[in-house]
């Protein structure tokens, strides 16, 4: 189906094609030739963003993935099962300690 910009003008604004804007030409060719006539705004904002910005949005990236998250709480449980195996560790020992010392009186 080969359709114009006067088709299309007719059809969908209900104007005549020589009362269209130049923005709206551009529209109607586009749909016409199925491209996309809009910016990257991903380029956009990426060029003006400052160091700080790039790094921020790294860490978010990073602290924020689930992997991060799984990996963190891991190590959490590490640490505490350390920790808590020493005290214990401490308190066998003052035990043992006691034992002795009442053994030898």
């Amino acid at each position: 189906m080969n359709k114009t910009i006067d088709d299309l003008a007719n059809r969908w604004l209900k104007r005549k094609p020589d009362g269209l804007s130049q923005l709206e030409s551009r529209v109607l060719q586009s749909t016409i030739e199925r491209t996309t006539i809009t910016r990257d705004t991903n380029k956009a904002v990426a060029f003006h963003q400052t160091f700080g910005d790039r790094l921020a949005d790294t860490i978010a990236r990073v602290g924020g993935s689930w992997s991060f998250i799984l990996t963190f709480i891991a190590f959490l449980i590490v640490w505490t099962m350390r920790d808590e195996i020493g005290r214990l560790a401490e308190v066998v020992k003052r035990i043992d300690e006691r034992l002795s010392q009442q053994s030898a009186s």
